[in-house]
């Protein structure tokens, strides 16, 4: 008769061990659910935080990527666009996104952070050591939300070895404007 009662007594912990852990699993799953649709309503009160112009442009280009269930956010701001310079065009600042050897050629991407056609990328490299300029250009592409620079590539063979200075320019008839300067180091 003991073994009977530890037999149920055992059968019954197992059972309220396997309904708790069942229960614990379901809240969990549920928080998360939970987070994410949190994260989803701070998302659209950011978004709702933005003005718009006397245009009824936005002042900011808001992107947002939807991914495994998670929302994030990516800002473009445009305070890298200044209005008229010297000669009347837009004032632009291009952004160097990566510059890099790769086989036996330095390549270069960039873009232009408004959206237009028909403007030329100039990718300028300096070397540090003797101050040699080499230049590679090439045509932008109009993005959903850029300015693309085609790939700007220029083989190893014409830059001379060690530190070397890349800056992207962006001209079209409308804008211009230069990236920071980006170091590389050529072999």
């Amino acid at each position: 008769m003991n073994s009977t009662k530890i037999t149920i007594l055992a059968i019954i912990s197992l059972s309220l061990i396997f309904i708790v852990g069942t229960f614990l699993f379901i809240s969990q799953n549920n928080n998360v659910a939970t987070d994410v649709k949190t994260d989803s309503a701070a998302t659209a009160d950011y978004i709702d935080e933005y003005t718009l112009d006397e245009s009824g442009n936005s002042e900011t280009d808001v992107t947002i990527d939807q991914t495994d269930n998670k929302i994030t956010v990516i800002e473009k701001n445009d305070s890298n666009i200044a209005k008229n310079s010297s000669d009347g065009k837009n004032v632009v600042v291009p952004v160097v996104v990566y510059a890099d050897v790769f086989g036996s050629n330095l390549e270069i991407s960039a873009y232009v952070p408004l959206v237009e056609s028909g403007g030329t990328c100039t990718a300028t490299i300096t070397s540090v050591a003797s101050g040699k300029v080499t230049t590679s250009q090439g045509e932008s592409t109009p993005g959903a939300s850029t300015t693309d620079c085609i790939l700007l590539t220029i083989p190893v063979s014409q830059l001379e070895s060690g530190l070397q200075t890349v800056v992207v320019s962006y001209s079209s008839a409308a804008t211009q404007g230069s990236s920071d300067a980006t170091e590389v180091s050529v072999p």
